[in-house]
């Protein structure tokens, strides 16, 4: 399929009933079948990152510039507003929603997260002070990956706890497929699973995952 609009394409997020595609600069884009899309002006000219639906609004991190946090219901053109301009830390990186609406920003560059039960009012908190590459969620719990042998896993966005790694390396990528979480190691070609009861982690073969 022939994409709608130009740049670099970052991100893809499922709410429903309508994808919402982002890229790293000027055009998003939407798709009701994954076949047809349709060009949306993005919100700023910031560096964005994979989105999130927290059930009533699209979620996006304006990774560079002012660093911002923009939500919309409908992730069309004209429809985002500015949520946080973060006046605490820099480098915003990606969000993740669980099925209750709570959301969480994480920092790839130590200065803690921003929390949000609604998409709308955030608020910062240095529960959790690493240099983050991802973060996902099964619904029920954050999981955040950085660039040592740690992960590290929160009910709240506020409280977190650090776990293992089988290895020290630059994690990133992480999603949830339903039963378990996959992550990825930079340098390596074997991802690594981490069950739901989150207590470790374990080298699989890609094609396992």
């Amino acid at each position: 399929r022939t994409a709608a609009g130009g740049g670099w394409h970052v991100g893809i997020e499922w709410n429903g009933s309508k994808f919402l595609c982002v890229t790293d600069s000027i055009p998003f884009e939407t798709s009701t079948n994954g076949l047809a899309w349709t060009s949306q002006t993005a919100p700023s000219y910031g560096f964005f990152c994979k989105p999130a639906w927290n059930g009533t609004l699209w979620i996006v991190v304006e990774q560079f510039g002012a660093n911002r946090f923009w939500t919309s219901t409908s992730g069309t053109a004209g429809s985002w507003t500015v949520r946080c301009t973060p006046s605490i830390g820099n480098n915003w990186l990606c969000v993740a929603c669980m099925e209750s609406g709570l959301s969480c920003v994480v920092s790839s560059n130590g200065s803690g997260v921003y929390v949000s039960a609604d998409g709308i009012t955030w608020a910062h908190n240095t529960g959790l002070v690493v240099n983050a590459n991802g973060i996902a969620t099964d619904g029920v719990v954050f999981l955040v990956t950085g660039n040592e042998n740690k992960f590290y896993t929160s009910l709240d966005g506020v409280t977190w706890t650090t776990r293992n790694m089988p290895a020290i390396g630059q994690w990133h990528s992480p999603c949830w497929n339903g039963a378990v979480f996959s992550v990825m190691r930079s340098g390596s070609n074997l991802p690594v699973t981490i069950p739901r009861s989150y207590l470790s982690a374990i080298d699989v073969s890609l094609g396992n995952v």
